[in-house]
């Protein structure tokens, strides 16, 4: 079955077209995102300025086999949010997805990075649906709903698999009974 080229693929391939539409489609969208967090109506129109640059920038990013085109302006447009707010130097409350500012905290250690390596390691063992809805989750900070209308996966199947990989990423990370009981 063929699917129709995205709005975003055509961005990518760099039809000038493609950008008027993709502000005709995702506009009210992107601003009602900028309205949530902004009160300056001029803060939520250089938002959507930025988010339709990045999404020129970013399209070639695109792939709609891993999420729909519709989340994937969501991602970058809050992550445009959370970088005008660090620029302007306010706080907002949510979880940071890239960029995080580690000043002040202690530096990673050996041990902290072969856990990384391991959890990496360990969810490339997951199933494929499950990589991804835990990349999805994690990687890009969608929400389970996000996830879920993403991917087609139910939602309960999506939390489902949120759970079993923490849990087995978290069950990998406990040192063994043997090591355990040697100390």
């Amino acid at each position: 079955m063929e699917h129709e080229t995205t709005i975003l693929q055509r961005m990518a391939a760099g039809d000038a077209q493609a950008a008027d539409d993709c502000q005709a489609a995702y506009a009210g969208l992107i601003k009602a995102m900028g309205r949530s967090w902004f009160t300056h109506p001029e803060d939520v129109e250089d938002l959507s300025q930025d988010v339709m640059i990045e999404l020129w920038r970013s399209a070639h990013r695109f792939d709609p086999n891993i999420a729909g085109e519709a989340s994937f302006v969501k991602m970058i447009t809050r992550r445009q949010m959370i970088n005008r707010l660090r620029r302007n130097g306010k706080r907002h409350d949510v979880p940071l997805l890239d960029g995080m500012d580690f000043a002040g905290e202690e530096p990673v250690t050996m041990e902290q990075t072969l856990d990384a390596d391991r959890i990496v390691g360990m969810i490339a063992g997951f199933r494929p649906e499950q990589r991804t809805v835990m990349s999805l989750f994690f990687k890009l900070g969608m929400s389970h709903g996000e996830i879920s209308e993403a991917t087609s996966i139910a939602l309960g199947t999506v939390k489902s698999y949120i759970r079993r990989g923490v849990l087995a990423v978290r069950d990998g990370l406990e040192p063994t009974s043997a090591a355990r009981l040697s100390a």
